[in-house]
């Protein structure tokens, strides 16, 4: 990944989850990271992973956005209210959206994972999803799922834009850290990236070692934002 301005890596650790390193994405000066694919790898199964710090306010902002146009593309928005929201689009026409109902403001760092597998004949809730705090999210104010085999634009060779979207433009004012895109596997559990206390309030992630064993894929990559000269750098 490419970075149009130089991002920092901040020391930090919020409450009960403790992140070593993080990006932090500053709107004000239209930052974001950008890269394209020179092969596709499984466009109907996958996963994405990152700890994003929740105090922040605005209108409607980017986490990311992977695709040339917002007519083709899979993305996933902080609305203005507060809501997470996936949206993925083929041609104009939706193909999924997963808007919670819970509003995510104020919270610090929490661990966020999406999770899709269009391949089984109706895809639902168990085969898409949010996963919040090692919670899966049940209440959608939208609940849109794919058909079976539906093609994402996540792993094309397409634009894959974190912080903004395509074009670029509703930048993410916030950190971001341990950002991790499984291609070919769906992971629906957090416990895969995180460590959870027995009681479940201890959420950490794992280890950059225990991370780089896992399956990536053809496009799969894993940005711990370690150093502050080379942001997108894959671990």
């Amino acid at each position: 990944f490419s970075n149009n301005l130089l991002m920092a890596a901040a020391g930090g650790g919020v409450e009960l989850v403790e992140v070593a390193n993080s990006g932090l994405f500053n709107s004000a000066n239209s930052e974001y990271l950008t890269w394209t694919p020179s092969s596709t790898g499984d466009r109907k199964t996958g996963t994405i992973h990152f700890f994003i710090d929740f105090n922040f306010t605005g209108s409607g902002q980017t986490v990311f956005q992977f695709g040339d146009h917002s007519n083709n593309s899979f993305s996933v928005f902080h609305t203005a209210t507060g809501n997470l929201r996936i949206k993925a689009e083929t041609g104009g026409i939706t193909d999924m959206d997963l808007k919670t109902t819970a509003l995510y403001r104020g919270l610090g760092f929490a661990p966020v994972t999406i999770f899709w597998d269009t391949t089984p004949a109706t895809p639902g809730s168990t085969d898409c999803g949010i996963i919040v705090n090692n919670v899966q999210v049940t209440a959608f104010a939208t609940e849109i799922y794919p058909s079976q085999d539906d093609l994402m634009f996540v792993n094309h060779t397409v634009k894959h834009t974190i912080g903004a979207s395509h074009t670029p433009g509703n930048f993410l004012d916030t950190y971001l850290a341990e950002f991790i895109n499984i291609d070919g596997t769906k992971h629906s559990s957090q416990t895969t990236f995180c460590d959870v206390s027995d009681d479940g309030l201890y959420i950490t992630p794992k280890s950059s070692d225990d991370i780089k064993d896992l399956s990536f894929g053809t496009n799969g990559f894993y940005q711990n934002y370690a150093d502050a000269n080379s942001v997108g750098t894959d671990a």
